[in-house]
């Protein structure tokens, strides 16, 4: 693979910036010639950050964006040094206004991430690192498209694959290693955007007395609620001796949710009045507390 020229992210944007210059249009082949359509860190570094502008937002654009880092990544996987590239995604085009004032967002952070990065365990990109890079930076592409419903939810992929792209540039060991453990953690965050719970549930105690009186406000993508809650100590003492009240609270709270929507739990109740409704309170409410 032949050496990349640009040693930093601030002379790669320099470089970008001349694509498609004294024209109105400029499409993706430009914007790789201008990087070097064999090296490899770059061209990672400008996919990277045209995800993370403005146009990262656009449908579409972060799908495109994760097919050209597979195309090149697997090429370079199979050991190809000059990259090819269907003609349909070379002329896909940009208004060049929109993309260089999107690249202007970066120019900032460029200047900080340069101080940070330089050359250092260099012996890592003297054994198989590129071919490494190129296998996670597939892997990691792969996530991005079925984020895509979810606006920059694929932050933490373009990160890994940045982070891939500026140790090669500046062959810096120590962000190869970040770059690997950028992508270890990409099916931790998926799991998380799209499958974790969201809702999330205030408890704060408004009144020490006994009873003892807990505001709890209830949030998640559909809104919020707010309720008025009660329970003796007494009561506290019965239930779970072995957790604060504000636990046993947001845990009943959470045995609720799993049975109704937030806007159907009453607006002022006392803790006691749940078996009522669902007599196996008692039996399930531990399962809630660990």
């Amino acid at each position: 693979m032949a050496e990349d020229t640009a040693r930093d992210l601030r002379g790669v944007l320099d470089r970008v910036k001349k694509a498609g210059d004294g024209e109105d249009q400029v499409n993706v082949g430009e914007i790789l010639e201008t990087v070097g359509q064999h090296s490899f860190g770059p061209i990672l570094i400008v996919i990277s950050l045209i995800a993370f502008t403005p146009l990262g937002a656009v449908p579409g654009v972060p799908t495109l964006l994760a097919t050209l880092v597979v195309l090149i990544a697997g090429q370079i996987l199979f050991g190809v040094r000059h990259f090819r590239l269907p003609q349909a995604i070379l002329r896909r085009h940009m208004e060049r206004e929109k993309f260089t004032r999107s690249l202007g967002f970066t120019r900032k952070a460029a200047r900080a991430v340069d101080a940070i990065l330089k050359p250092r365990l260099s012996w890592l990109f003297s054994g198989p690192y590129v071919r490494v890079a190129a296998l996670g930076c597939i892997l990691v592409a792969l996530t991005v498209p079925p984020l895509e419903v979810l606006p920059f939810a694929g932050t933490v992929s373009w990160a890994a694959i940045a982070a891939f792209g500026l140790a090669l540039v500046a062959h810096d060991g120590l962000f190869a290693i970040v770059a690997l453990g950028f992508a270890a953690t990409t099916p931790y965050v998926i799991w998380t955007t799209l499958f974790w719970e969201t809702t999330m549930i205030d408890v704060s105690r408004t009144d020490d007395g006994d009873p003892m009186t807990f505001r709890v406000v209830v949030r998640d993508e559909e809104g919020t609620t707010r309720h008025e809650v009660t329970m003796a100590r007494k009561a506290h003492q019965d239930l779970t001796p072995g957790h604060t009240p504000e636990q046993l609270v947001e845990a009943a709270f959470r045995f609720l949710l799993d049975r109704e929507p937030k806007e159907s739990i009453l607006g002022r109740f006392d803790v006691t009045i749940i078996p009522t409704y669902f007599p196996e309170f008692h039996k399930e409410l531990p399962a809630y507390l660990d």
